[in-house]
């Protein structure tokens, strides 16, 4: 209800509050007029809930004054320490490569790109996601599977990195990052050409490897066009005719 409104939790509940105090006093006062009450001051059956309603607006208030969770892991994930973003397991653009052209069934990406760079391309097995997306239940969904290989990617390492420690903050377990991110990935994996200063620099596998990636993992992007981004799903509405 709070999203729909635009407005915080916090303020929410605040609103709420204010709103059942509001309530309980006005349908006192009626009370009182239509029972013809004499004004004998503070009724002693109003005491003890002007005093619950009074703490719970207080909670309210205070809940408004601290950061909402969102954005409290969001902001502590974007400072995180060089230590910290190193303990995030890193996979690189070849192990990728192979478990996607080797069609790894436990794989399960997360691209936090823009929705219009999704669309233009993106890998087999991924999903759209935004950071929002990481605190809603479609999302959880994915998150919390169990057996799965979860790889988070955005354009460049850093930003899927902190994405992954605030996911590691929410208690999702088994991420990864992309190593070098999707820009990476495009110039080892999707661009490669056996250049001769590729050819002193990689091993004949890696050569090999790259060569063949080069020209099949386009094909499957190319069928991958399909993929949806996440979306809420839409509330059943119960009743009616």
């Amino acid at each position: 209800m709070f999203e729909t409104l635009g407005v915080s939790r916090g303020l929410f509940a605040l609103l709420l509050a204010v709103v059942a105090l509001l309530s309980f006093v006005g349908v006192t006062f009626i009370e009182k007029k239509v029972n013809k009450t004499e004004n004998r001051g503070l009724d002693i059956h109003f005491l003890p809930v002007t005093i619950l309603t009074g703490l719970a607006v207080l909670v309210a208030l205070f809940a408004t004054l601290l950061p909402e969770r969102k954005t409290a892991v969001l902001e502590t994930a974007d400072m995180a320490t060089v230590a910290e973003q190193e303990s995030i397991p890193k996979m690189t653009a070849d192990e990728l490569a192979y478990r996607l052209m080797d069609d790894d069934h436990k794989l399960q990406i997360f691209d936090f790109r823009p929705i219009a760079a999704f669309k233009d391309y993106s890998l087999p097995k991924s999903v759209s996601v935004t950071p929002n997306n990481l605190f809603e239940k479609e999302t959880a969904k994915l998150l919390s599977r169990k057996g799965k290989m979860k790889v988070f990617l955005a354009e460049d390492e850093e930003s899927a990195v902190k994405l992954a420690l605030a996911a590691q903050t929410l208690g999702f377990k088994n991420i990864s990052v992309l190593k070098g991110g999707l820009r990476e990935f495009k110039q080892e994996i999707l661009d490669f050409s056996p250049t001769p200063e590729a050819k002193n620099r990689l091993n004949e596998y890696t050569l090999r490897f790259r060569s063949k990636a080069s020209h099949v993992i386009p094909i499957l992007i190319e069928q991958n066009k399909n993929a949806a981004p996440v979306k809420k799903k839409a509330k059943r509405v119960l009743g009616g005719c």
